[in-house]
């Protein structure tokens, strides 16, 4: 893909973790997109920005797509810690 040139397929996504090695779910929150994640087999998504994970062991950043869908490419060192990446506080 253009855009996304080094993206991670869908079956590869699947096996993204937390930093204690939870397998997530990840989703858009509307029909035209937003983003939001879950450990696996939790009830509830959560809204954020983004997700700093792990694909077997090397850090990759999942968030939502151009158009809607989700996107997950891999980072060579993530700019913060593991775990959701949150908007920024408005002033």
């Amino acid at each position: 893909m253009t855009r996304y040139p080094w993206y991670i397929c869908a079956l590869c996504r699947e096996r993204i973790t937390d930093a204690e090695g939870h397998r997530l779910e990840f989703a858009n929150t509307h029909v035209s997109g937003g983003f939001a994640w879950r450990r696996a087999g939790e009830a509830a998504f959560r809204e954020a920005r983004g997700y700093l994970g792990l694909l077997d062991g090397r850090p990759v950043r999942v968030g939502e797509a151009r158009f809607g869908g989700i996107v997950a490419e891999p980072v060579a060192s993530p700019l913060g810690p593991l775990g959701p990446v949150e908007a920024p506080e408005e002033d």
